[in-house]
């Protein structure tokens, strides 16, 4: 499904606008990248929840030349289902 598929089975769905719809998915996104940013975790929906954590810098060779490069510390984005969500699409 696309994005394009989604807006348009939410249009459906609330009587919105297709318009509308992608205006609030945009939100959604804007405003979930900005909490994952400050490492925040995010319960959204009944059970999906988004959290982020920090890795560290750490040296690895790479495999083609040998050399050893240095990975920078980043933000690494997870998404979990709960219990609730997975007993819903097992139904």
């Amino acid at each position: 499904m696309t994005r394009e598929d989604f807006a348009r089975a939410v249009s459906t769905e609330t009587g919105f606008t297709i318009k509308d719809v992608k205006a609030v998915l945009g939100a959604i996104r804007k405003v979930l990248v900005e909490e994952l940013k400050k490492q925040e975790t995010v319960k959204f929906i009944d059970g999906i929840t988004f959290e982020s954590s920090m890795t560290e810098e750490y040296e690895m060779k790479s495999p083609r030349t040998g050399e050893t490069l240095v990975v920078p510390a980043r933000i690494k984005p997870r998404c979990k289902f709960g219990a609730t969500l997975k007993r819903d699409i097992n139904e």
